[in-house]
């Protein structure tokens, strides 16, 4: 199009010149030569100024378009702040302690029967400390729901500790007094001690060093039989009468005490009507027991000798094929 315009200002501003005179034909020519450089350079300008507006105005328009962008994207980015805040700021967090994981795949199973439920927003779950945490809407779930899922999906839990969206306790176990729970039942602090106290006892008359992982387990075996009769006889429905603890009580012992071990013996007859257990049948009978039976450990000096006691590490889980 430039090209054009130069070319119809030159035809327009060229008229022929006769061939007689030299002088006037040199005069024209400059005078030409000279109009044609200044019209060429005033188009030139003209086309300039216009490339110039064109670019201006394209400039502007980019501009505006990435500020309205900007814009947008501000907006969008504080509306979506500002309803993840809110989510966040409504839920609660329940933290679980989870039995019979080994690996992996045991989280993963976890994770996806938790996030199944309407409510959960996230889970965070720890093999080698055998805990699961869950934030959650409250008004959607249930803590207890979130637990029972859990245990459906083959890893019984307990809940420890239940949290608002501040961090405040809501509800929970209190470490200080329990480190364990067989079944129902929880495991008292104190009872621990006492089967410790008796195992390093015994450890003591027969005078043979004895590793202390060795004596945790020894304890913490002791009590879990105990617990699981225990649990049974009162899956069971078993009870006993009170003339019946009165009549077995004595200075040594406590009326939990009493209570306790006629629940066992209770539950025994139960299961052999007709004889004494022999201590092949007891351990069928027990084993039978701690198959079916959730026990957790929340103790975490507890689980640490226990742990370096079996020298347990790594997969080994059903879960594993």
């Amino acid at each position: 199009m430039v090209l054009g315009n130069i070319r119809q200002t030159i035809v327009e501003y060229s008229p022929e010149l006769s061939s007689g005179s030299a002088f006037s034909s040199s005069s024209l020519n400059e005078k030409h030569v000279i109009s044609i450089g200044c019209i060429f350079w005033h188009d030139l300008c003209n086309i300039y100024r216009k490339f110039r507006k064109i670019l201006y105005l394209e400039m502007c328009m980019k501009k505006t378009y990435l500020a309205i962008l900007i814009i947008a994207v501000a907006v969008s980015g504080l509306a979506l702040l500002n309803g993840t805040t809110a989510r966040s700021a409504d839920l609660a967090s329940v933290e679980l302690s989870v039995s019979r994981m080994t690996c992996g795949s045991c989280v993963e199973t976890i994770r996806q029967a938790v996030l199944s439920l309407d409510g959960p927003a996230e889970i965070e779950t720890d093999v080698r400390s055998a805990r699961s945490y869950v934030t959650y809407d409250p008004q959607r779930v249930a803590p207890d729901k979130i637990a029972t899922t859990i245990t459906g999906s083959g890893y019984p839990a307990t809940i420890l500790f239940v949290r608002d969206a501040s961090g405040n306790l809501l509800s929970g176990v209190d470490l200080d007094k329990v480190v364990g729970r067989v079944g129902s039942r929880l495991i008292e602090r104190g009872a621990f001690n006492k089967s410790f106290e008796r195992t390093m006892q015994a450890v003591e008359e027969q005078g043979r060093p004895v590793p202390l992982g060795v004596v945790f387990q020894s304890a913490w075996s002791s009590l879990v039989q105990n617990e699981l009769l225990l649990n049974a006889a009162i899956q069971n429905g078993l009870t006993v009468d009170e003339a019946e603890i009165d009549s077995g009580m004595t200075d040594a012992v406590t009326r939990e005490e009493v209570r306790n071990r006629l629940l066992i013996k209770r539950f025994l007859q139960t299961q052999f009507p007709d004889r004494e257990p022999n201590g092949i049948a007891l351990s069928n009978l027990l084993k039978g027991l701690q198959a079916n039976t959730a026990i957790d450990i929340f103790d975490p000096n507890l689980k640490r000798n226990l742990s370096s006691r079996n020298g347990k590490s790594g997969c080994g889980g059903s879960c594993c094929g």
